[in-house]
């Protein structure tokens, strides 16, 4: 129960900073539609990105129904940011990509996170989707199951 107040009090005071901030309007029914969805996926599953943040993940992906193309996220973890972007996406197909293995040896440059953090399973994210978690929308693609796989550095 703590928990729960504690995330109640932390969305209120982002929502707050966020009305309150210096970057525009915001279209203050988008914004109601996007923390009630963000509370529900954190009632569902674990969520890493704060209110803001999800915030402005809905704004990119709602900015994006002006560009022909796919949407792709790499690291879905547990799935909840995948849900945020299949409510969001439109008629966008929508693919998701991860080892599940959780993170590879951290360099000097990233000392709060360590080797295997936000290990998560392919099982996990496709249950979450399978029943119905991760919407398929009517009238667009189903968001896509996830794919595990592994992106290797191939720069020069």
């Amino acid at each position: 129960m703590a928990r729960i107040i504690r995330q109640w009090f932390k969305d209120r005071i982002e929502i707050s900073f966020m009305y309150n901030n210096a970057y525009g309007e915001h279209n203050t029914y988008a914004d109601a539609k996007v923390f009630k969805l963000v509370r529900q996926i954190r009632s569902e599953t674990e969520l890493l990105i704060n209110a803001n943040d999800a915030w402005v993940l809905y704004s990119l992906v709602k900015n994006t129904a002006k560009i022909s193309g796919q949407i792709a996220e790499v690291g879905v973890y547990k799935g909840g940011s995948a849900k945020l972007i299949c409510e969001t996406k439109g008629d966008k197909e929508l693919y998701l990509f991860d080892t599940f293995e959780g993170l590879p040896v951290p360099s000097e440059r990233d000392p709060e996170f360590k080797q295997g953090d936000f290990v998560s399973s392919f099982d996990r994210v496709k249950n979450y989707r399978e029943v119905g978690r991760i919407p398929r929308p009517s009238g667009g693609d189903e968001c896509q199951a996830p794919t595990s796989r592994e992106f290797k550095d191939n720069s020069p």
